[in-house]
């Protein structure tokens, strides 16, 4: 409890994010909640039982940890607490928020919804700032060098905060086009797509990379080069692109011709 405490003395950049009136309203329903824990609400105190991979699970993605990455955390109804307590906070009222916060914790406890991993994670992490949110999408805006490194950088920030990402690259002109500067033609949209896989490689996540799922659509000229970029290193690193799904993209009238055929 003492790191718990702690953390909510903390002022990090996630209580300037979310307001120091919010995150005494966090504070103050994590403190009802552990009053009515054993009573009013359920508690276990084993509730993983044997499952050693749950166990190892919650401990590596879901426990808090202060800021010398120690566990402060020591079972799933602390998690509970933490995301219940701190998803009330947006209620309108104290009754309302107690309620809910209740409402919450009793529903995560008897398996009647499970949040997301990134919810389960980051919310009510006042020592870091986190997505709560899993899945991002990025757009790079204009084929030009500006537009496609933004896009990287992006992509590098949503990591850092715990989210997987999807980057198209359809807008970027194919292999072998004219460009003005000193390169003379261009390098084509596929060859960027290991820009993408390194900034995901590089970019750690609790012991794991990102996630990064790079899309191009079916009728750009590169699409032959982009299905064998699994099996094909490229000519600037002789690599193959590894830190990525990748998909074609499918237009309606796509999918009717396929259809026909």
């Amino acid at each position: 409890m003492i790191d718990i405490e702690n953390m909510f003395k903390y002022q990090g950049k996630t209580t300037k994010v979310i307001g120091t009136s919010r995150a005494k309203t966090y504070k103050e329903l994590y403190d009802h909640i552990s009053s009515l824990q054993g009573n009013k609400l359920p508690f276990n105190g084993n509730y993983l039982g044997d499952n050693e991979l749950a166990q190892t699970i919650y401990t590596k993605k879901y426990y808090l940890k202060n800021l010398n990455n120690e566990t402060v955390e020591n079972c799933p109804e602390d998690v509970f607490k933490r995301l219940s307590s701190f998803i009330a906070t947006v209620e309108d009222g104290k009754a309302k928020q107690k309620q809910w916060a209740e409402k919450f914790y009793t529903d995560l406890y008897e398996g009647r919804f499970v949040s997301g991993g990134r919810v389960l994670a980051g919310s009510g992490d006042l020592y870091r700032i986190k997505t709560l949110a899993n899945c991002f999408v990025s757009k790079i805006q204009y084929d030009d060098i500006d537009s496609i490194y933004k896009a990287a950088f992006e992509c590098a920030r949503t990591y850092s905060y715990g989210g997987g990402i999807g980057v198209d690259i359809s807008c970027l002109r194919p292999k072998d086009s004219l460009v003005h500067n000193a390169a003379d033609s261009s390098t084509g949209a596929v060859s960027f797509m290991e820009l993408y896989s390194l900034t995901t490689g590089l970019i750690g996540q609790s012991g794991r990379r990102g996630a990064l799922m790079l899309t191009i659509d079916v009728k750009h000229p590169d699409v032959q080069r982009f299905i064998k970029v699994k099996k094909m290193p490229n000519w600037v690193t002789n690599q193959i692109v590894e830190q990525c799904g990748w998909s074609g993209l499918f237009d309606d009238r796509d999918l009717k011709t396929i259809k026909k055929q």
